[in-house]
């Protein structure tokens, strides 16, 4: 984990003879909390898992998957790239990144849900609980934290749920040492409930009943195309993973949308142009 709270959960259930599927699931929920601006139950994601004893491996893949009534035509391409980290063609109103539009159907809880019914040995909610008690408790606000709020700042301000999450009197968090006083805390009761009821119930509980409703509605809300129906249709899926024999080691990656293809095809290629003790590829 990237976050050392969300370490700190996953090697907890390490300690309390969980496996490392275990240990991954805790940690996944937390970090969510920790760190909500990459991860969280809003979204997507993919495991690769290693068995000790066959040595197969597998993927779990919860991948983005758009809702089934989005409309392309609401997203109007105009002129330029934007400014995230792909470079895609500009969508007007950033549509296809910020607010309700950018919305898919978000899989993480289901794809935990299927890593711990394969491979994991502790109990669901165990997993979940750490997560939630701390977003009751806080994230507590470090430099981190101050630098990715404030670079979003101006999309953060113009959502009212965002505004009242994440800002200050629409100012960002102050990270310690920039003000006198105990270290501040981002406390998300809202979002402690909805883990409580994920670990209580199952997750299912997520895309089935008062969540999915609320969460459908919240979307459709802004302009957004999930349903409930697209969340009670999530599934993660378990799949072979896509592999190359790079020198003496064996490569596994998730397969299709997302950056392991790419990686496999760049080893691939300079497998081919440079062998340890020739000469350097060209370029």
């Amino acid at each position: 984990a990237h976050h050392r709270v969300a370490a700190e959960v996953g090697a907890e259930v390490l300690r309390r003879g969980g496996n490392a599927v275990d240990a991954a699931v805790a940690a996944g929920f937390a970090v969510g909390v920790a760190e909500p601006w990459m991860s969280g139950i809003g979204g997507i994601g993919a495991m690769l898992i290693r068995e000790a004893r066959s040595g197969r491996v597998s993927v779990v893949d919860f991948a983005a998957r758009s809702p089934a009534r989005l409309d392309p035509a609401a997203y109007k391409v105009v002129p330029g790239a934007d400014s995230d980290l792909f470079g895609w063609p500009m969508v007007a109103e950033n549509r296809n990144l910020v607010g309700p539009y950018a919305v898919a159907i978000p899989a993480m809880v289901a794809g935990h849900a299927m890593a711990h019914e394969l491979f994991g040995t502790r109990p669901w909610a165990e997993l979940v609980v750490p997560a939630a008690e701390l977003a009751e408790a806080g994230a507590q606000v470090d430099w981190q934290t101050s630098l990715w709020i404030t670079g979003a700042l101006g999309d953060l301000s113009r959502d009212p749920g965002c505004r009242a999450l994440f800002l200050r009197n629409g100012a960002p968090p102050v990270p310690p040492g920039a003000s006198l006083g105990a270290p501040p805390r981002l406390k998300w009761p809202a979002l402690a409930a909805t883990l409580r009821t994920i670990a209580d119930k199952g997750p299912r509980a997520f895309y089935e009943g008062a969540v999915a409703r609320a969460i459908a509605a919240e979307v459709q809300a802004g302009g957004g195309f999930l349903s409930e129906e697209d969340l009670a249709g999530c599934r993660a899926v378990r799949r072979e993973p896509a592999s190359l024999r790079y020198r003496d080691r064996d490569i596994h990656v998730a397969p299709e949308l997302n950056g392991g293809p790419t990686m496999l095809e760049a080893l691939a290629t300079l497998g081919k142009a440079w062998s340890p003790g020739g000469p350097e590829p060209d370029g």
